[in-house]
């Protein structure tokens, strides 16, 4: 009785830690991503990372995850529905303001620091015209 308690606990353990794992990975899966991949290699990488399909298309593929722990939604656009040409990741706020602002700007510090140059543009948001949304985006050096 021992034994099999021990072991269910061990795959629990086994179970959250790689889930965690995957989670921690999404925003480092999605920043790494080389334009040119192909869907498949595309989908396969962010749902080894913890993120599941919502809307697959040959032109474009839609997935949900957590980026750096906010969920987000990923989206990308392939050229000729087989070569990675855009990929975007759109986060949701937690609420708190200062917070979410915090982490912005560190996102932004550190990415740029990491993957290249940004450039920042605040647009109104579609569904909420009293609602910005900060717009970043990177250029690989």
């Amino acid at each position: 009785m021992k034994k099999s308690a021990l072991a269910l606990l061990l795959a629990l353990i086994l179970t959250c830690s790689h889930e965690a794992f995957a989670v921690s990975n999404s925003s480092d899966a999605f920043m790494s991503l080389p334009f040119g991949h192909n869907y498949a290699r595309t989908q396969k990488r962010m749902t080894n990372s913890g993120a599941r399909v919502i809307t697959p298309r040959k032109e474009s593929l839609t997935m949900e995850g957590m980026f750096e722990g906010y969920p987000a939604t990923f989206v990308f656009g392939f050229h000729n529905n087989k070569i990675l040409k855009t990929k975007a990741a759109y986060l949701q706020s937690m609420g708190d303001a200062l917070k979410d602002e915090m982490f912005y700007n560190n996102l932004q510090k550190s990415f740029n620091k990491a993957f290249g140059s940004g450039h920042e543009t605040p647009t109104l948001n579609r569904r909420n015209n009293k609602k910005l949304i900060m717009q970043n985006v990177w250029t690989p050096d």
